[in-house]
């Protein structure tokens, strides 16, 4: 049974392989994110502590990882070429990467899924990301899971290569 869950201290020996691996392939595939020394461990240490980590996770092993920040995230207070959907309180999904292992097994989307529904259990509708614009793979998945495309923003920590395309998606309500 695929599930989520926070994740522990525990974890984080394998939480940093896994992100290691999505580095890599990131790397592998010309992609500059992730290639400057950040994230790191200590990234993941604070988002753990935080209980801002989250596993994917089967009965034996984890899946994937992805970081739930509550916002306002101040890599999105200035947007260029467009405009956020809403004002409203929001969500930013960050560090999202599944292990090598699942890779093309079309688990991101029941794992965004999940993500989805802690957040509207928080009482939060609305929901942001961002990806390097040559990160044509993710941009398909979060496209295909009703984001939309709002601008450029910069994250700033990726000194090298800050420019990210930007997201939005208004979970609705069932």
């Amino acid at each position: 049974m695929l599930q989520l869950r926070l994740a522990t201290l525990n974890d984080l020996p394998a939480v940093m392989e896994i992100f290691d691996q999505a580095r890599l392939f990131l790397k592998q595939n010309s992609i500059p994110q992730w290639q400057d020394g950040t994230p790191n461990k200590n990234t993941f240490f604070e988002d753990i502590k935080q209980e801002d980590l989250f596993l994917f996770v089967n009965e034996t092993e984890i899946l994937g990882i992805a970081a739930l920040k509550l916002g306002p995230d101040p890599f999105y207070d200035v947007i260029k070429q467009g405009e956020w959907l809403s004002d409203a309180q929001y969500y930013t999904i960050h560090r999202f990467a599944m292990s090598s292992k699942y890779r093309g097994e079309h688990l991101s989307e029941p794992f965004f899924k999940e993500l989805f529904e802690i957040i509207v259990k928080r009482g939060i509708y609305h929901v942001r990301i961002d990806t390097h614009p040559q990160n044509a793979g993710m941009q398909h998945v979060i496209s295909k899971l009703g984001f939309q495309y709002c601008g450029i923003v910069e994250v700033k920590q990726e000194q090298s290569d800050p420019i990210r395309k930007a997201y939005e998606l208004k979970i609705k309500q069932e």
